[in-house]
């Protein structure tokens, strides 16, 4: 588990490529109100990586600017729950999700915040396709895709990660008590 945790990628220096989090094996992972950015511009960047076989990616912010290539979250991993997070992604090639490996599909994509401009909010590596929330819902094997919003995030400042009272995404989330 990582929970409460902020993971600066480029440390305020340009470097060559970063992951915030990246989980090999196991059974459960779970990333709960993490924020993953980057300072300085890298080549690529990824905020989290799993490659488990269950997965709960819940109340997290990604902040990723990259001069190449950036994702959000990047699943090898079936039935990835991807819940109330903040994906600002600035790439030429800037994807929310993407599926490394066949089948990897996200088990549930709820009430999370993409930033418009974005290449995509999903690519399906294994086809090369990329796909927006409608697409995404239309595929086999994934679970729920609802209450997601494409906007920009509304930070309350250059270097803060909080949301401005006027933000589009205050309070569209959804209860995540367990």
């Amino acid at each position: 588990r990582v929970r409460s945790t902020v993971i600066n990628l480029g440390d305020g220096v340009a470097a060559t490529r970063g992951t915030g989090v990246r989980v090999d094996g196991g059974v459960v992972a779970h990333v709960y109100n993490t924020v993953v950015f980057n300072a300085a511009d890298v080549a690529q960047g990824v905020g989290v990586r799993l490659d488990a076989l269950s997965s709960r990616v819940i109340n997290n912010t990604f902040v990723l600017r990259a001069t190449d290539q950036a994702r959000g979250v990047v699943l090898n991993s079936a039935n990835a729950d991807l819940v109330n997070n903040l994906f600002f992604i600035s790439a030429p090639d800037g994807v929310g999700m993407e599926e490394a490996a066949d089948p990897s599909r996200p088990g549930r994509v709820v009430a999370n915040a993409f930033s418009p401009g974005m290449s995509a909010l999903y690519l399906d590596f294994a086809d090369a396709e990329y796909a927006d929330l409608d697409a995404l819902a239309s595929l086999e094997g994934v679970g729920a895709i609802e209450g997601n919003l494409v906007a920009p995030p509304g930070f309350a400042g250059p270097a803060t990660y909080t949301l401005a009272a006027d933000s589009a995404c205050v309070d569209q989330g959804v209860d995540t008590s367990e």
